[in-house]
């Protein structure tokens, strides 16, 4: 992030430092130069922020790729569980078609993420979690959904064997109110 910082003042400086645009600036009303510094403090705020949910519309972007690493395969996987302990598997493209599987699933990563961000990124996991629960008991006639529980996994490619276990982790458990319950 310094490397961004540093390269964002070698353009800005010198651009702002320029004779052209210092008359510029200086011919507008003190309001609108303090709108416009404010405008551009909030567009590299954002550039340089973690969560694009908290900067919205000043949303983060990189100069640079973050190398994921290749010998690791990430995944989510979303549980219900019933009343009688049956476990179903939620798919969260079958129960929103209309989102798009990849929209629904990024969204989704990216407030497992921050769980512990906030409380508000917590509650926030939290809805999406409900939100998956609900449909699936909309969806389905069968026992309805008492929990649904997200669970991060990461396999190492170099063990990877389907029906072996992978190494998973519960990063969220919420309950859904049954009717006449709040």
């Amino acid at each position: 992030m310094l490397v961004e910082v540093a390269l964002i003042a070698a353009i800005v400086v010198p651009v702002a430092g320029s004779p052209p645009v210092r008359a510029f600036v200086g011919a507008l009303p003190r309001t609108a130069r303090l709108g416009l510094i404010l405008f551009f403090g909030l567009v590299v705020y954002g550039h340089l922020a973690d969560s694009p949910y908290r900067t919205f519309p000043f949303v983060v972007w990189w100069m640079y790729g973050v190398e994921k690493s290749p010998h690791v395969v990430e995944y989510e996987r979303y549980t219900g569980l019933t009343s009688m302990g049956h476990e179903e598997l939620l798919d969260p493209q079958r129960l929103f078609p209309s989102l798009g599987q990849n929209r629904i699933s990024v969204a989704l990563r990216e407030a497992l993420h921050h769980v512990d961000g906030g409380s508000r990124d917590r509650e926030r996991a939290q809805a999406f979690l409900l939100s998956l629960g609900r449909a699936h008991n909309r969806a389905t006639s069968a026992e309805p959904l008492r929990t649904v529980i997200a669970t991060e996994c990461r396999v190492p490619i170099e063990d990877w064997d389907p029906g072996a276990p992978h190494s998973c982790r519960e990063v969220l458990r919420v309950e859904i109110p049954q009717h006449g319950s709040s």
